[in-house]
């Protein structure tokens, strides 16, 4: 019997996220996709095999718009995370929406814009882990909330001109609200309102007094109606265009470089890998991010029209929505080899981790995310010996959320490393 969403055995998603990996083994167990629900019911096809996610992500009869999704209407209403599934964005949109709304941004993420920021990126780490020494060896520092956080969120928001610090912790704190599954409706209305004013007035301002910087572009690129002049993109896709590429510029990097640096210090054998020049730390990035994704999963890829998973008996029909669990992808034995699960330097072919998508949405600030999360990670693990905060637990919870794979903290303390 063809197995189908209507399954009676469907598994409801963890909202904790806690166990993504254990339940990544099982999928894959069963065959590397099976049904599952989310809040509200809505079904979904849930899948844990890197090869099934990867045929998907590059599929032509997979979308990301959710208008192909017939059950989104089972989402709650004020799910906090159902905005980011319907918002208009890149993010969402396909065809020529999706290369007319990519194209406006891709300049800001090229290889030589990149290398171009390099210098800078280097110095906003050295001024932060100035920061870090000043503190001295025996204060515990949560990395996820200071270095971690400091470092991408700087350079997201110089990007596109949002200088003001208590704006850019704002955005910090409530995109963390609208993503986690603790949060109220009431809750994520208010975030969503904070987001929202913070946004509008970076639009407003920029506006009035336009700079080198991408929120200017995107508003010249808007054109003035007014003034008869064709827009290239309408109002709500220059603030949701906005919205995306600030969450994601921060959010998943802020998550990544806190995974990778717990990852080192729990593999002392691993960082000595590094730090004697046999692996760079464009290695630890590629590996790390195969073995711990800052990425839980992604919401959804919808079937328009009806697509056979070869080698499982299962048809994704039209209009059924499937969701990528991207952090289990990366232990599939069968892609990354049976020790899939370790923090290995020497493997090969890490760099075929999902945690950038792949296909026409393969994340447009992959080479920033990778660049920044190298840099921070060896200045740290350069002038630092990292070691685990005395006293506290082994067993930090992690982000309850169905978005990010990271733990609320990583608490740690710092001494500095002697020349040589």
């Amino acid at each position: 019997m063809e197995l189908t969403l209507a399954d009676p055995e469907a598994v409801v998603l963890d909202p904790t996220g806690a166990d993504v990996m254990g339940d990544g083994k099982r999928i894959r167990e069963k065959g590397g996709i099976i049904p599952g629900l989310l809040p509200g019911g809505a079904p979904v096809w849930l899948v844990a095999s890197h090869k099934i996610g990867r045929f998907i992500f590059g599929h032509p009869d997979f979308s990301r718009d959710p208008k192909h999704w017939l059950a989104l209407k089972k989402l709650p209403a004020r799910w906090p995370l159902r905005r980011m599934i319907e918002m208009e964005s890149m993010l969402n949109a396909e065809g020529a929406d999706h290369k007319r709304l990519r194209r406006l941004v891709t300049g800001a993420f090229t290889a030589q814009r990149v290398e171009e920021l390099r210098p800078r990126i280097k110095e906003l780490a050295r001024n932060l882990i100035a920061e870090l020494e000043a503190a001295g060896p025996d204060a515990v520092i949560d990395l996820r909330s200071t270095y971690n956080f400091q470092l991408p969120m700087s350079v997201i928001c110089d990007l596109f001109g949002l200088a003001d610090p208590t704006a850019r912790q704002q955005l910090a704190d409530n995109y963390q609200l609208v993503i986690s599954n603790e949060t109220s409706e009431e809750q994520g209305e208010a975030a969503n309102k904070t987001l929202s004013h913070v946004i509008g007035t970076l639009i407003r301002e920029k506006r009035q007094n336009p700079g080198e910087d991408l929120t200017s572009a995107l508003i010249a690129a808007r054109g003035d109606e007014a003034g008869g002049t064709q827009g290239l993109l309408s109002e709500k896709e220059l603030f949701e265009t906005i919205f995306t590429i600030l969450f994601a510029g921060h959010e998943t990097t802020r998550n990544f470089q806190t995974n990778a640096s717990d990852l080192l210090m729990q593999h002392p054998d691993q960082l000595a890998l590094v730090r004697e020049g046999q692996v760079s730390y464009d290695r630890v990035v590629d590996v790390g991010m195969q073995v711990e994704s800052s990425i839980l999963s992604t919401m959804c890829y919808y079937a328009t029209k009806d697509v056979e998973i070869v080698g499982t008996g299962i048809t994704i029909r039209k209009n059924e929505a499937a969701v990528i669990l991207i952090a289990a992808t990366g232990r599939d034995p069968e892609q990354f080899g049976p020790n899939a699960d370790q923090f290995d330097l020497t493997r090969e072919g890490a760099k075929r981790h999902l945690s950038f998508g792949h296909g026409a949405h393969r994340c447009i600030g992959a080479a920033l995310a990778q660049t920044m999360a190298a840099t921070a990670l060896e200045e740290l693990f350069t002038r630092f010996d990292v070691q685990p905060a005395p006293g506290t637990s082994e067993i930090e919870p992690w982000e309850p959320t169905f978005s990010s794979h990271v733990k609320r903290r990583l608490l740690v303390t710092l001494t500095p490393r002697t020349a040589g």
